[in-house]
């Protein structure tokens, strides 16, 4: 049977169901669809891409280039490395699968790395989001409610967000299990997240940054 995927994409009837991979950048059931994020994670679901670029409108408009600056699956794990690609880019969303689930933040802000010892950012336009989530509920977006601690830079840490770290990614974070979500710190709980101020640990399969072009 001759593969109906487009753009290089693998399609199959499976016993199971329909069945693609498209190349990253693009999807939909046959990977026909461009997208303007080359996101591996988003890739997997038309939906993500347009829910994410919903949030992300009253911020930078719509129809806006993003550039990939760090994939940890590509580029290493080691939080060092995340910010010798990542610092001092402006505008940069992160996104975050663990487990199906499907989550991050947005910051206009750069990232950095200054001091040994790290410190807060300010910003009045940083979100955390969720797209797929544990508890099932509709893709969700928390803007920042405490601006002096919009971000928190330090060398040993992954992409973090919030003084109370609503989202922290560890160095090394495919090998342990640090890294964790605390939603209803510095950022809004969205409505109909149960456990706002719980602390759930987490184990990344892919963290990616892209900054706006």
């Amino acid at each position: 049977m001759q593969n109906p995927c487009k753009n290089g994409g693998e399609c199959e009837n499976t016993r199971d169901g329909y069945f693609y991979r498209c190349e990253v950048g693009f999807a939909a059931k046959t990977c026909e669809t461009k997208l303007p994020i080359s996101s591996t994670i988003l890739s997997k679901d038309e939906s993500y891409v347009s829910h994410l670029f919903h949030f992300l409108g009253p911020a930078v408009g719509n129809g806006s280039p993003w550039k990939l600056c760090y994939r940890a699956s590509l580029h290493g794990w080691d939080a060092f490395t995340f910010h010798s690609l990542c610092d001092g880019k402006k505008n940069t969303v992160t996104v975050i699968e663990s487990n199906h689930y499907v989550f991050g933040g947005y910051t206009d802000v750069p990232w950095g790395s200054t001091t040994n010892h790290g410190g807060y950012r300010y910003t009045d336009k940083a979100f955390i989001y969720s797209l797929r989530n544990e508890e099932g509920i509709r893709p969700i977006k928390g803007m920042v409610k405490d601006p002096p601690q919009a971000i928190y830079v330090n060398p040993s840490y992954g992409p973090t967000f919030g003084g109370g770290h609503d989202i922290y990614i560890a160095d090394n974070a495919n090998g342990n299990g640090n890294s964790y979500t605390r939603i209803g710190i510095s950022y809004d709980a969205p409505t109909g997240v149960k456990e706002q101020i719980t602390i759930v640990r987490f184990t990344p399969d892919e963290v990616e940054v892209f900054y706006l072009l």
